[in-house]
């Protein structure tokens, strides 16, 4: 690179159960600097303190830290999953304090861009305990009133992320980027497209003969099947790792009976945490409804033509009944954890409106869930004659 180059840093903060993503961050800083850096004249250095910060006495790790990074970064990347850190002598943890040295920065007018990170704490590669995950839930929806983070589940997801956002840091102050940028990073294409093939000719060849057979609807039915059994796999811990955050919240609550500040933090952190499971564990109940649905009608249809065609015996029947028993039963332990979490919000007090609208939320999400689970297992119950029936 030229001498003459505009140089960022960006500030790595995160707790310690982030290893592998905070290199992973490191490793696409440098890349993008590869890329486009030397072609554009700029280049962004990483700052991390396990690389940049000296050996030096002081009072804790964490004044050490701040003390040596201080302002010396322009970009701030924050990140965080399942734990919330060592706390300091002024905060909850180191990261809460590096997140709060930044945004002090911004208000104070420097011109700092801070973005968070969160990963879905059910991919943490480190053990997950209520009491850290709701540090972490409660600190997620304070900063949320600055809409500066974002999530993410795999480390390929944070890198595209962190690119993208630096990109548009870098845009932002060095101006509008290159066409040659544009066109890398953006995918623009100026070449013309081919008009989309014709298939109204095709829809009178259309006969019985070009209808799913047999081995169509098995192959659908298993891989509908298999689909829903990871839903359902997915589904149980995240129910009962909300039960377990429920009961630490409601503990809490006991204890800081008379802490009228306190026990609101509490519940808008809950209230937060609920939202948050309600949203995920809706999308899950609609996705494992819908793969449910094609895996029943697809054995509905397979069963219907094998005992028109006489290929019962073809098949394999009994596998895929024993399959679908295994399906049911899962359907019924997950509606049987999810009851007694209705019970027990069900009798919260109106304690705040946040705490109401997540409460609804949640009871909505766990309605869907009760209503495939039942409207399922009736499915599969009716299915399970016919295949009885069937000489297999």
């Amino acid at each position: 690179m030229p001498s003459n180059i505009t140089r960022y840093t960006a500030f790595i903060s995160s707790p310690s159960d982030l290893k592998d993503e905070r290199a992973a961050v490191r490793a696409e800083i440098e890349k993008l600097n590869d890329d486009f850096g030397s072609n554009e004249n700029w280049e962004v250095r990483p700052l991390m303190w396990e690389h940049d910060v000296s050996p030096e006495t002081g009072s804790d790790p964490q004044s050490i830290i701040s003390s040596q990074i201080g302002g010396s970064y322009d970009f701030f990347v924050g990140l965080m999953c399942a734990r919330f850190g060592t706390p300091t002598s002024q905060f909850g943890s180191g990261t809460e304090e590096e997140f709060h040295n930044a945004l002090t920065r911004q208000r104070n007018g420097e011109r700092v861009s801070i973005h968070f990170f969160f990963k879905e704490p059910r991919n943490s590669a480190v053990p997950i305990t209520a009491e850290e995950l709701i540090k972490v839930q409660e600190f997620k929806s304070t900063i949320s009133n600055f809409s500066i983070y974002k999530e993410f589940s795999e480390i390929a997801d944070l890198q595209r992320a962190v690119r993208l956002t630096l990109l548009h840091f870098i845009k932002e102050r060095e101006g509008e980027r290159s066409e040659s940028l544009s066109a890398n990073e953006l995918g623009t294409d100026t070449g013309a497209r081919s008009p989309a093939p014709d298939q109204t000719a095709f829809a009178d060849q259309v006969d019985e003969e070009d209808t799913p057979g047999l081995l169509d609807l098995a192959l659908d039915a298993e891989e509908g099947m298999e689909n829903f059994s990871l839903h359902l796999d997915e589904m149980n811990p995240s129910v009962l790792a909300f039960k377990a955050v429920l009961e630490v919240a409601l503990d809490r609550l006991e204890r800081a009976k008379g802490d009228k500040k306190g026990s609101r933090r509490i519940i808008n952190g809950l209230a937060f945490q609920m939202n948050t499971y309600a949203r995920e564990i809706s999308v899950s109940a609609e996705l494992a409804r819908e793969r449910l649905e094609v895996a029943l009608d697809s054995l509905e249809s397979m069963i219907a033509l094998s005992i028109r065609d006489g290929s019962e015996d073809s098949i394999g029947f009994p596998n895929q009944l024993q399959l679908l028993l295994m399906l049911k039963e899962g359907m019924i332990n997950l509606e049987k954890a999810v009851t007694p979490i209705n019970a027990a919000i069900a009798g919260y007090p109106r304690l705040t409106k946040e705490l109401n609208i997540a409460r609804r939320n949640v009871l909505a999400a766990h309605d869907k869930i009760s209503h495939f689970c039942e409207s399922g297992a009736t499915k599969i119950e009716g299915i399970e004659l016919m295949m009885r029936g069937a000489s297999f």
